[in-house]
């Protein structure tokens, strides 16, 4: 169960404005996707906390907006970050879900430039690798939800710092999940830069 976090993620050559109809099809799809498991985890996490909390999709948006921003550059990150927020406001899921555009952003957009400046050009991610610069996305992720626990749901600042705490406890969980899921990713041919290692052919 353990030997996937020892392993380094497949190489892929990273490519920061991707424009090739394989990658931008991907990225839809991925958006769709999350959007799709957002609908039901933001009314859970409306349910229990007003919509101050949301402990469920924080465990749920990277398993989308990871391999978005790591696999399909920015263009691929901005599509998945900004097709749930159009339907979250259509669909009224969430008292703040007029800030998911600056959210979404702000874990993706800085998420695609770390990859950018720090991913190794002869291999992927190790574990740990992977775990920081997804923690440091998470830091930005979440402040403009405290912004609105405090403005708009009167929510004390407290209450609201504690929620940010919570928060990040959940993008250090969601790591965890992700990482399995990238190696799967690119070993499965949707990532059309991934270096997979050469199949050979025996014959009878």
């Amino acid at each position: 169960m353990w030997d996937i976090y020892r392993q380094p993620l497949p190489n892929w050559r990273y490519r920061l404005l991707p424009t090739d109809t394989r990658s931008l099809i991907s990225a839809v799809f991925l958006g769709l996707g999350m959007t799709v498991a957002l609908q039901i985890a933001e009314r859970i996490d409306f349910a229990y906390s007003g919509g101050s909390l949301f402990l469920v999709a924080v465990l749920l948006v990277p398993q989308f907006e990871n391999p978005a921003a790591m696999f399909y550059g920015l263009t691929g990150a901005l599509i998945v970050a900004w097709i749930n927020p159009v339907v979250a406001n259509l669909t009224a899921t969430s008292p703040l879900s007029f800030l998911f555009f600056a959210t979404n952003a702000l874990h993706t957009v800085p998420l695609t430039l770390m990859v950018y400046a720090f991913k190794p050009k002869d291999r992927g991610f190790n574990f740990l690798e992977f775990l920081i610069i997804n923690q440091v996305a998470g830091l930005l992720d979440v402040l403009p939800i405290i912004w609105g626990s405090i403005a708009v749901l009167s929510a004390p600042t407290g209450v609201a710092l504690f929620g940010y705490l919570i928060h990040q406890v959940g993008f250090f969980v969601a790591s965890f999940i992700s990482y399995p899921i990238m190696h799967r990713l690119l070993r499965s041919g949707l990532v059309p830069t991934a270096e997979l290692p050469a199949t050979t052919t025996h014959t009878a």
